[in-house]
């Protein structure tokens, strides 16, 4: 699943645009405090332009509006750490960052606003290494003392801006630039800029075959992961974030899938069926959520931990 293709219900887009209205007047005021000629102006401009596309559009036309402000001015500050007074990079790294900052402010950007909102995507995992719940989960708070029992939501996950909201602040609040992260991905990450946009089909985890041969054999031999990683850049998505070194630690879980596809066969599965004739059991839904453990493909990877990594190592066992 591309990042293109997580989108949100339209019930929710109306209602983020609805709440979100008001910000036009804050941003219309900020800009008339510069003059036409400043980039400030011309960046507030485009912004308020195309302010209720940018908030909902899909993730492809967000990068088309990053081209344009960048055409503007590029907010990310440069190397210059002399703290001279007089030092005109010093000074435009200041005012840069003073306006990142406003602008912010002025969209009314907070983690606590977004944490809802991004639940509702769909994504039920972080979206780089699949490893780990990201979730919204609802802590009930009892008070003793006048026997009231309250209720808060904790998100247990980071929120990350696939494009920084420091660089570009006009994305802070774009629903196509938040998505869930664990806080290990997120230290990686921080404010680098990845292409993460097709992290799943750029990577492809498989079993080493002859450590796999010698462990169907009966050998007490160790499963060997490989993994392929077709992203672009100087070095590799996998790399970068340790996939390779996360996903040798659930090995066990191919193991698992391993003894669960030997167990279920089809003769199994139709006693299964039969067995039980008011749970809706099919083949599929056997092997999808009994043999496998997770949701099918067509249900997306998001859904629940290491589902890219336990459906690329069944496709290699279902070629033996």
């Amino acid at each position: 699943m591309k990042l293109e293709d997580i989108i949100y219900d339209k019930s929710v887009l109306d209602d983020y645009k609805n709440r979100s209205a008001n910000i036009k007047n804050e941003l219309n005021s900020y800009k008339n405090s510069f003059s036409e000629d400043k980039w400030e102006n011309k960046y507030l401009n485009y912004l308020i332009n195309n302010f209720d596309k940018i908030l909902t559009c899909k993730f492809s036309d967000l990068k088309i509006h990053k081209t344009e402000f960048l055409k503007i001015i590029d907010l990310k500050n440069e190397n210059c750490d002399c703290e001279d007074s007089n030092c005109q990079k010093c000074n435009d790294n200041k005012l840069k960052s003073n306006f990142s900052k406003i602008l912010q402010k002025k969209l009314n950007y907070s983690n606590s606003n977004f944490r809802e909102i991004i639940s509702k995507k769909g994504l039920k995992t972080c979206y780089i290494c699949n490893a780990q719940y990201a979730m919204l989960v609802t802590e009930e708070i009892k008070q003793v003392q006048n026997s009231i029992r309250q209720e808060r939501d904790i998100a247990k996950f980071q929120i990350d801006h696939y494009f920084s909201k420091s660089i570009y602040p006009a994305f802070s609040i774009s629903l196509s630039n938040l998505y869930p992260i664990c806080g290990y991905c997120n230290s990686i990450k921080h404010n680098n800029e990845y292409d993460l946009s097709d992290v799943n089909s750029n990577l492809k985890y498989n079993l080493d075959v002859e450590s796999l041969q010698k462990y169907l054999s009966g050998h007490n031999e160790t499963l060997e992961l490989i993994l392929n990683d077709d992203s672009e850049g100087e070095k590799k998505i996998s790399e970068v974030f340790d996939l390779k070194g996360i996903y040798n630690n659930h090995i066990d879980e191919i193991e698992e899938l391993i003894e669960r596809k030997i167990k279920y066969q089809n003769t199994y599965k139709n006693i299964l069926v039969k067995r039980f004739p008011n749970i809706n059991l099919s083949n599929k839904n056997i092997d999808d959520r009994l043999m496998l453990g997770t949701y099918s493909k067509d249900e997306g990877f998001y859904k629940r931990p290491l589902s890219k990594f336990i459906h690329d190592i069944n496709d290699q066992l279902d070629q033996l």
